[in-house]
C-alpha cells in the first residue's frame, strides 16, 4: 500500500472510530448520567471535601485512587460535574492507544500491519463500548498500553532515550497499580521480564522508582486511615471469597446474592471495618484453597477459559443480547484465538518487544488465580488485535491465493 493511500485509511478510521464512540457515549450518558461501581462518588469526594470517601467524614479504600483522581482533575478543569469531559477524555485515550499500536505494528511487522491495527482497534466494539462509561477500564488500558509501549522502545534504545522510557514505563505501570492492583500484578512482572528478556538490566530500577512511588504514597495513605498494611483496595477479599465458594456459570446471577445471604462467614464480616473485613476473606479464602486444592485448581481452569471466552454469558445488558452477541463474534470471535495463536507463531518478532505477549500471559495468570470476567481482558486485547492482524497478514502473505 503506498504511503498515502495508507495516510487516508488511518485518517478515515481515526473519525470513523471518534465518531462512533462520541455517538454511543451521547446516547448513553450525555442524558442521563449513571455513577457506577462508586468511582464518580469517590471523585465528588475528592473533589468538594480533599477526601477518599463515599460519605463525608469517612475516608475509604474500597477502589484504588486513579480513576476517581482522573474524573475530579477533570471536573475540577471544566468547573463542575460535566459526563462529557470524562467522555471526551477517554475517548482521546482511546485514540492514543490506536496510535500505539499502530506505531508497534509498524517497528515489528510493517506500515500496512501498523495501519490495520489502529484501524482494527478504532472499530473494536469494547473499545468504543468503555469510552461512553464511568467504568475505569479505558484508563487502565491506556496506561497498560503505554507501559508496554514505552518499556518495548526502552528495550531497543541505548544510553539516556532508555533510561527516559524506561521512567515513562514506570510511570505508566505506576498510574495502573493504583488504578486496578490486579492489573498492576501482571503488568509489572512481565515488562521486568521483558527488560531482562532483551538484556536491559540496569534499566529495571528507573522503570520500578515510579512504581515504588505510586503505591508507596497509596500504601501510606491507607496505613494512616486503617491502621494497616492495605497494598490495593478492600474490595479485593470479597471477590476472590466469592470466586471461590459460588460457581463460574451463578456468579453475576441472582444466584449469587441467594448464596451470599445464607453464607454464615460473609454475613458475619459484613459487620467488620473495611479493612478487618477484608483481611478476613483473604484469609478465609486462602484457608478454603488450602482444604480443598482441586476444586481451586478447577477454578483457576475455569477462570483462564471465561477470561478469554469469545461471547459474553447471556446477563442483563444496555443493550439488546443478540446485537452484542453478534458484535462479539465479529470481533472478539477471530481476534482472540488469532491473536493468542499469533503470539508463537510470530514468535521471532515478539522477541523484540516481549513486554506484549509477557503482560498478556500475565495477566491472565493473575485473574485465573484470583478472580475473572472477560471485561478484564480488555487491557490486554490491544496487544492481542494488533497479534491477530500481524497473523493474519502473514497467513495471507503465505496462501497461494495471495
Amino acid at each position: 500500500m503506498n504511503p498515502a493511500m495508507r495516510r487516508k485509511i488511518l485518517l478515515t478510521a481515526a473519525l470513523v472510530g471518534l465518531a462512533l464512540r462520541g455517538l454511543y457515549a451521547w446516547r448513553q450518558y450525555a442524558r442521563v448520567y449513571v455513577p457506577i461501581d462508586g468511582y464518580e462518588i469517590l471523585a465528588c469526594g475528592l473533589l468538594e471535601r480533599g477526601e477518599l470517601s463515599l460519605e463525608p467524614g469517612k475516608p475509604t479504600s474500597v477502589r484504588e485512587p486513579g480513576y476517581p483522581i482522573m474524573i475530579a482533575g477533570l471536573y475540577a478543569a471544566a468547573g463542575g460535574r460535566h459526563a462529557w469531559v470524562v467522555l471526551v477524555a477517554q475517548i482521546l485515550m482511546s485514540l492514543a492507544i490506536a496510535a500505539m499500536l499502530a506505531s508497534m505494528g509498524m517497528d515489528l511487522f510493517g506500515a500496512d500491519v501498523g495501519a490495520a491495527a489502529f484501524c482494527a482497534y478504532m472499530l473494536y466494539p469494547q473499545s468504543i463500548y468503555y469510552c461512553a462509561s464511568t467504568f475505569r477500564d479505558t484508563l487502565a488500558a491506556f496506561v497498560f498500553a503505554a507501559a508496554v509501549w514505552a518499556v518495548s522502545r526502552a528495550g531497543r534504545l541505548s544510553a539516556w532515550p532508555a533510561v527516559g522510557w524506561a521512567l515513562a514505563s514506570g510511570a505508566a505501570s505506576g498510574v495502573l497499580a493504583v488504578t486496578s492492583t490486579a492489573g498492576a500484578l501482571g503488568l509489572v512482572p512481565a515488562c521486568a521480564a521483558a527488560l531482562l528478556w532483551m538484556g536491559r538490566r540496569r534499566l529495571l530500577a528507573p522503570y520500578f522508582i515510579p512504581i515504588l512511588v505510586f503505591a508507596g504514597a497509596w500504601t501510606v495513605r491507607n496505613w494512616g486511615v486503617h491502621g494497616g498494611l492495605i497494598l490495593g483496595s478492600t474490595s479485593g477479599g470479597g471477590e476472590i471469597y466469592q470466586a471461590m465458594i459460588i460457581e463460574p456459570d451463578d456468579l453475576g446471577t441472582p444466584r449469587q446474592s441467594e448464596i451470599l445471604a445464607h453464607d454464615a462467614f460473609w454475613i458475619e464480616t459484613a459487620r467488620l471495618p473495611e479493612a478487618e473485613r477484608n483481611s478476613a476473606l483473604i484469609r478465609r479464602t486462602l484457608e478454603l484453597v488450602r482444604e480443598r486444592p482441586l476444586l481451586y485448581a478447577r477454578r483457576v481452569c475455569v477462570r483462564v477459559v471465561k477470561m478469554w471466552r469469545l461471547w459474553p454469558y447471556r446477563r442483563s445488558y444496555d443493550e439488546p443480547y443478540r446485537g452484542i452477541l453478534l458484535a462479539s463474534l465479529l470481533s472478539d470471535g477471530w481476534m482472540v484465538p488469532v491473536g493468542l495463536f499469533g503470539f508463537f507463531r510470530l514468535r521471532k518478532r515478539w522477541n523484540s518487544a516481549p513486554a506484549a505477549p509477557f503482560s498478556v500471559l500475565g495477566l491472565t495468570v493473575v485473574y485465573g488465580l484470583l478472580h475473572s470476567v472477560i471485561r478484564y481482558r480488555f487491557p490486554a486485547m490491544a496487544f492481542v488485535i494488533l497479534s491477530a492482524v500481524a497473523t493474519l497478514e502473514a497467513l495471507l502473505r503465505r496462501s497461494p491465493a495471495a
